[in-house]
């Protein structure tokens, strides 16, 4: 349980709180707690909600010092400022703000860089925060947490899912809480009345999901069944998968293919926590990094590296120039 969770047991509150990271299910799920903690609604007289590097600081302010009326307690949001990543006065505000309110600050993580943070700790904001109030890093779950997730989601949807549907429909899907819960939703509706969720009812409804399908492309590349791969592409572009979007995972897949190959010696964890690769994919790269060299995966990245470059250079136009990668692929 983190200080955000065990104040809202305690009733006893933290005038700043700074929530920020890659998991936005957990962000939002805290934020609604605390707002339904402190019974505040959106049109709350004493509620207030910014967003956006523009904000009104002062405005801001200005309301954050008044006396919350007819209540014990004042919430004012600020969200996806940027203000814990550039210069900015707030700091010097905040001495000034009362016990009877509370600040929430969120800076959700949109950038798809995994070095990349949405907050600086060396910023005077973050240091302010994290010395007088508490600062709650939401990150992605591990395997475990998100098999937990699914657990009580399935649960809560009187639906039961063996274990390895269970692991099989995580592999098949992006394991963000958000799209955990979206996916199992489709499939909770997909099953109606009936109880259990079968594999059957996830290939149904995942067998679009891009990842699936590029498994399954690159088995049919290692294994030089060309009609085969040609096939499964035209079913991608007739799905309206974009182009570009395919030559992405295609680099990505071959990428973490050659990490793996190249860090057979790596612990697991070491390794997911790494590349940040989905906890329930690990095991299908490692089936698949036998069919292929080191030598070959590090040309076939290649290959996709230099086609998404003259895609972007404008040398070659999109399907037919991912129609010769698979074909350079297939070699």
């Amino acid at each position: 349980m983190n200080q955000l969770q065990t104040d809202i047991k305690n009733n006893s509150y933290n005038r700043f709180y700074l929530l920020y990271g890659e998991e936005s299910y957990t962000i939002i799920s805290l934020r609604n707690k605390l707002k339904k903690a402190l019974e505040m609604e959106e049109d709350d007289i004493n509620y207030a909600y910014y967003t956006g590097k523009n904000m009104d600081i002062h405005d801001c302010i200005d309301r954050a010092i008044m006396a919350p009326f007819f209540g014990e307690k004042k919430l004012i949001v600020i969200e996806d400022t940027e203000f814990f990543k550039s210069s900015n006065d707030m700091s010097s505000y905040l001495d000034d703000i009362p016990e009877s309110t509370i600040l929430l600050f969120i800076e959700n993580k949109k950038d798809a860089d995994p070095k990349k943070s949405p907050i600086d700790k060396r910023n005077k904001l973050y240091k302010y925060i994290n010395k007088n109030g508490v600062v709650i890093e939401c990150s992605k779950p591990n395997e475990r947490d998100v098999f937990s997730f699914l657990k009580i989601k399935l649960r809560d949807s009187g639906k039961i899912m063996s274990e390895s549907t269970a692991r099989y429909f995580l592999g098949q899907i992006d394991n963000s809480l958000f799209n955990v819960q979206n996916e199992l939703e489709k499939l909770v509706n997909y099953t109606g009345d009936r109880q259990e969720i079968l594999k059957e009812d996830v290939d149904k409804l995942t067998s679009g999901q891009l990842v699936n399908r590029m498994f399954m492309m690159i088995d049919e590349i290692a294994a030089g069944n060309a009609s085969r791969v040609m096939e499964m592409y035209k079913e991608l572009v007739e799905l309206r998968i974009n182009v570009n979007v395919i030559l992405a995972n295609l680099r990505t897949h071959f990428k973490h293919l050659l990490e793996l190959k190249l860090s057979r010696d790596v612990p697991k964890k070491e390794f997911i926590a790494k590349t940040k690769m989905q906890f329930f994919l690990y095991d299908r790269y490692l089936a698949q990094i036998r069919n292929f060299s080191v030598e070959d995966l590090k040309h076939k990245l290649e290959l996709c590296i230099e086609m998404e470059y003259d895609f972007k250079t404008g040398r070659v136009s999109d399907e037919i120039g991912l129609e010769m990668l698979i074909i350079e692929l297939l070699r």
